[in-house]
């Protein structure tokens, strides 16, 4: 039931009805309806014409049913203090000022102010709220009919008045019982909440030092940034986890003459990533040093053999695996040679001849459909060319003035832009890039990109 627009019918009703007994000298019709009749029918338009400002206002918007309020009991005063001081003068209609006061009051202004405080107290005491509200209301119009009777001398005006001082009496001491087990309730759900806190606290306090300490455990199957600069005169490593530990993780290794440098996305990051990536990485470990395996292609086959192992004696069928770019470096004393293989990520090289973009087996290291051997490329990189190896952290990650991701795009320019700089450089640009476009936002996953410059 739309209250509003029934509010501004009895609105109009009233109006009418209330200009029709104005007029009622005028109007012939009239004349054999009694004054006493037309006095009652006077007030009751007053009263619908009370009612119809509650039912217009009664889900309005709070500033705009206090403001009314205020309105209605400002005018509801006025008229109510002519009455009196018209009393006090003995002046005729004043006892029809007090009243009419009072029912605009009671019908109007009243029923608001019980509203707009039902709403700030009905949090507090839910169902109670209602009825004690409710209750108020009856009190306050039998306190103002009582009143009025008093000062107008009816008969019975002071049981009323009794009733009503009552009434109020009885809803003061249910809305303080109410209060009080309000407050205790309050109280106890605050206790049983704190206790609650500090339990979670605690159990935070316990994971968090769990997982700094997995996160000292993953970083140590890291190679360290000076095993890798002893082999590869200029490279940079930028390396960004979404959390404390990572799915994300960089690997390199040597045999014989060749040394093997990889970027690894496994499924997942946080702790699962990262309980993947201590698998992944034992796993490409065993291939080179147990099994002897210098070539690209035969590292990630065998890498792919042992993972699948590893996971198969569950008895379940777990798809997780790894997407990776492995980059092998041959120095011999004649030659140099480059070979890499890739399982779904790419690897990119700029020389003079421009960007270049080697394409990945479509297949990740782990259970798949229609497995193939993975295909080992070898690369005629310029000297002084660059090679990048990326997951797809920093393409996928959301930013920028749109919230869009960043796109392998707009990170393939970016890197055209800089690829003359240092590799110093290089890494600090990416970083402050990925800073701008990432602004307040989350990371949504873990970042991971190698830049090696071939100068040999």
């Amino acid at each position: 039931m739309n209250l509003n627009k029934s509010g501004r019918w009895l609105l109009g009703i009233s109006i009418a009805f209330m200009a029709l007994l104005i007029t009622s000298p005028f109007v012939s019709f009239l004349d054999a309806v009694p004054e006493a009749i037309k006095i009652i029918l006077s007030f009751l338009a007053i009263l619908l014409f009370g009612l119809s400002f509650t039912l217009m206002y009664y889900h309005a918007a709070l500033v705009k049913r206090k403001r009314m309020t205020l309105i209605l009991s400002i005018f509801s005063g006025i008229v109510l203090a002519m009455g009196i001081l018209s009393k006090l003068l003995y002046a005729p209609f004043a006892g029809l000022e007090i009243i009419v006061a009072v029912l605009l009051f009671s019908s109007a202004g009243l029923p608001l102010i019980i509203r707009s405080r039902y709403e700030s107290r009905r949090n507090l005491l839910s169902k109670r709220a209602l009825v004690l509200s409710f209750a108020d209301l009856i009190a306050i119009i039998l306190l103002s009919i009582g009143l009025l009777g008093r000062l107008m001398h009816w008969p019975g005006s002071t049981i009323i008045l009794g009733l009503g001082a009552l009434m109020l009496l009885l809803t003061f001491i249910g809305w303080n019982i109410s209060f009080r087990k309000e407050v205790n309730l309050r109280h106890i759900t605050e206790e049983k909440l704190r206790g609650t806190l500090i339990k979670v606290e605690e159990n935070n306090k316990e994971i968090t030092a769990s997982i700094t300490y997995a996160k000292r455990i993953q970083t140590a199957i890291l190679p360290s940034l000076e095993f890798i600069g002893s082999h590869l005169k200029a490279s940079f490593v930028l390396y960004q986890p979404k959390d404390i530990v990572a799915g994300d993780f960089y690997w390199a290794e040597t045999i014989g003459d060749t040394f093997l440098i990889a970027a690894a996305d496994c499924t997942g990051h946080g702790v699962p990533g990262a309980m993947m990536s201590v698998v992944c990485s034992n796993a490409l470990n065993r291939s080179v040093k147990e099994f002897g395996l210098s070539d690209p292609g035969e590292i990630l086959d065998k890498t792919r053999d042992l993972l699948i192992d590893s996971f198969s004696k569950s008895g379940e069928v777990i798809q997780d695996g790894m997407d990776i770019s492995l980059f092998g470096i041959t120095t011999t004393p004649d030659e140099t040679i480059l070979k890499w293989a890739g399982a779904n990520n790419p690897l990119w090289y700029i020389d003079e001849t421009g960007f270049q973009e080697v394409k990945a087996d479509k297949q990740p290291i782990g259970e798949s459909y229609h497995k193939q051997p993975f295909t080992t490329h070898k690369l005629s990189v310029q000297p002084g060319g660059i090679v990048y190896l990326i997951t797809d952290g920093y393409p996928d990650q959301f930013g920028g003035p749109k919230g869009k991701k960043f796109k392998h795009k707009q990170l393939e320019e970016l890197l055209l832009s800089v690829h003359a700089e240092s590799l110093e450089k290089q890494h600090q640009v990416l970083l402050n890039r990925l800073h701008e476009w990432k602004g307040d936002l989350e990371q949504v996953d873990d970042i991971c990109v190698i830049g090696i410059r071939i100068n040999f």
